[in-house]
């Protein structure tokens, strides 16, 4: 058993490595700012429209399939991305010269081991 379980975590380590090289190569820019000092730290992501009739993320708002005038998008980063930070306070996340809302954020596990975050985020005016 020992065995197995240390294959799982070389197999995870790996993964991550993949994972996090396919999010510098294919996923975009983001940043978070404070909004005091305008210290600045970069991460990479995956940031798409949300398309979807379930309205669990989404305030229970009725949308039209395929559309959301809510601007809410869908963010996956690595877990080591610092979501944890932004607060609207303190720390805002900006991709492409626009503000973003942290609505949901929740990191997902591999075992123990933290995989990814994903988020939904809303385009602030």
């Amino acid at each position: 058993m020992p065995a197995l379980f240390s294959e799982i975590v070389s197999f995870i380590a790996v993964a991550n490595k993949i994972k996090d090289s396919f999010l510098r190569k294919m996923g975009v820019k983001l940043e978070i700012i404070h909004i005091s000092t305008g210290d600045a730290e970069s991460f990479y992501g995956f940031l798409q429209p949300l398309r979807y009739k379930n309205k669990l993320y989404l305030s229970h708002a009725p949308t039209e399939l395929g559309f959301d005038t809510l601007q809410k998008y869908l963010l996956i980063t690595s877990p080591d991305a610092p979501l944890d930070k932004i607060d609207g306070y303190t720390y805002n996340l900006f991709f492409n010269g626009n503000r973003f809302k942290l609505d949901h954020c929740e990191r997902v596990y591999f075992g123990k081991e933290p995989y990814y975050f994903w988020s939904v985020v809303s385009k602030e005016a």
